[in-house]
């Protein structure tokens, strides 16, 4: 009997502490707020400002489909988190001076659209955005560096 006491009390232990990683994971809520502006904002001396304040606009901000954080155009890896179909998904897009960015990083890493890539890009076979070598199932083409 004190067997099954001790067996009992560590799958109830794990149990809890599973539930309490799961219930903190950095998933379960979004990365980055991005809003869309369309009124009371104007670009001012290449920054996006509010023509209420006169400020630039603070967080994240979507206008005529550029990215803009803090005011000035985005550069960079920005993650965002959806929900798509009950389940949460964190998507990585990079942006370069505000808009999706499209071809070769300073590292060799192949974007389309904001997201890392497969595809051939400038003779080269490409693979989650890095250069692949080897057998390409879909057409059986052996591709080197």
């Amino acid at each position: 009997m004190h067997k099954v006491t001790k067996t009992v009390t560590a799958i109830m232990l794990g149990a809890a502490l599973l539930s309490t990683t799961i219930a903190q994971s950095p998933i379960a809520e979004a990365k980055t707020t991005i809003k869309k502006v369309t009124k009371n904002v104007k670009i001012k001396s290449k920054k996006l400002v509010s023509t209420k304040t006169g400020k630039a606009v603070s967080g994240y901000a979507l206008y005529k489909s550029k990215l803009y954080k803090n005011g000035k155009l985005f550069t960079g890896i920005e993650e965002i988190t959806t929900n798509k179909n009950g389940f949460k998904i964190t998507e990585k897009k990079y942006y370069q001076n505000g808009k999706l960015f499209t071809g070769l990083t300073k590292d060799n890493t192949y974007y389309k659209k904001g997201v890392e890539a497969s595809g051939l890009y400038k003779g080269y076979y490409y693979k989650y955005g890095k250069i692949f070598t080897g057998i390409n199932r879909k057409d059986n083409t052996y591709y080197l560096k």
